[in-house]
């Protein structure tokens, strides 16, 4: 099997008459294309109540031979609300958790999340939805 990009010696033969056959060098060059990676987040929504914490799984695929370190970034979180990554940044590849924080005060609605994924020139992002709902209230008693 080849791998992703190379160069490779392939000989072949040719035989002219009965006496005699020479074989001839042949080359060519594999290439798969640059390296480069792709990022993904699961679950694709989440919900959390005010006050509460969600997390997401953020993962990094590698082709092409990419072998560097992806540092994530996200945003799109309404006020009250954070996101904080562990670990911050992905080698070769693997997963990071995003956790989601919310205030007892956050913004409550649905908003879209824009996670990034770089290194170098390399840039990818992907999206998620996070939707907040208001805290329930405390149950009060009667006499």
């Amino acid at each position: 099997m080849f791998s992703t990009s190379a160069t490779y010696t392939l000989y072949s033969s040719e035989r002219g008459t009965a006496v005699h056959s020479r074989e001839r060098p042949v080359n060519f060059a594999v290439n798969a294309g640059n390296p480069d990676f792709s990022i993904a987040i699961t679950p694709n929504d989440a919900t959390v109540v005010q006050g509460g914490n969600t997390s997401y799984t953020v993962s990094v695929t590698p082709s092409n031979g990419f072998s560097g370190m992806v540092s994530l970034s996200a945003g799109g979180f309404g006020s009250g609300a954070t996101g904080s990554f562990s670990p911050p940044g992905i080698s070769v590849s693997g997963s990071s958790t995003l956790t989601v924080m919310t205030t007892g005060t956050a913004q409550t609605g649905t908003f879209t999340l824009t996670i990034t994924g770089s290194t170098g020139s390399l840039l990818h992002t992907t999206i998620a939805t996070l939707t907040v709902t208001a805290a329930g209230g405390t149950p009060t008693s009667t006499p």
